[in-house]
């Protein structure tokens, strides 16, 4: 269906869960296809899905909506450089800068400002976009 919306080589697409349901084969020259069709600044896509990983592969912008209203709009590198994933000691789990720790087996980690990772001390890993979506709008 999306090869017949492109013959007519139109300058926007609206796509509602492309993703779903194709075989991982399928998937990957899918999205090879999206990305092709970006690399015109013409065009435009506004894609809605439930799969975050495959919208970091994907988007240059990224809309989180939960519950019907807009949490975030921001360009996607500027997100991911924004936020990193810190794992901390117990005694730190409260730290006001975490953004809605978890605890787990090993311990707690949260979602934390890139800016403020320096003055906590933990374990701290880049945040997937699945990552800052769930901590944001958990």
């Amino acid at each position: 269906m999306l090869i017949l919306a492109l013959s007519v080589h139109p300058t926007t697409l609206l796509l509602d869960e492309p993703l779903i349901g194709i075989d991982p084969i399928d998937k990957q020259d899918l999205i090879k296809l999206i990305q092709q069709y970006m690399e015109d600044e013409n065009n435009t896509i506004i894609l809605s899905s439930h799969q975050v990983e495959d919208i970091q592969k994907i988007a240059d912008y990224v809309v989180f909506i939960n519950d019907g209203e807009i949490v975030l709009f921001e360009d996607k590198e500027k997100l991911l450089e924004s936020y990193k994933i810190i794992r901390v000691s117990d005694a730190d789990q409260n730290n006001e800068l975490l953004i809605k720790p978890v605890s787990d087996s090993i311990g707690t980690y949260g979602l934390i400002n890139t800016e403020n990772a320096s003055k906590i001390k933990g374990t701290i890993q880049s945040a997937s976009l699945e990552q800052i979506f769930v901590h944001l709008c958990r």
